[in-house]
């Protein structure tokens, strides 16, 4: 994540795993070589959800 795009992220995290084939990953980006400039989050709260499914609310760290 780059500086400045956003202020916050809310995940939700489901209790389900997904098999697959291939080794790839939807967190690597083409265009980001290294860490540098990827910007670090604050988790603010979590909370339980029904069904195992857990809400993380971050904060970006300017």
């Amino acid at each position: 994540m780059r500086p400045g795009l956003v202020g916050e992220v809310m995940l939700s995290i489901n209790p389900y795993a997904v098999g697959g084939t291939g080794p790839t990953s939807w967190y690597r980006a083409a265009d980001l070589g290294t860490m540098e400039g990827v910007v670090d989050m604050e988790l603010v709260r979590s909370r339980k959800l029904k069904g195992g499914v857990q809400l993380l609310h971050y904060n970006i760290k300017i």
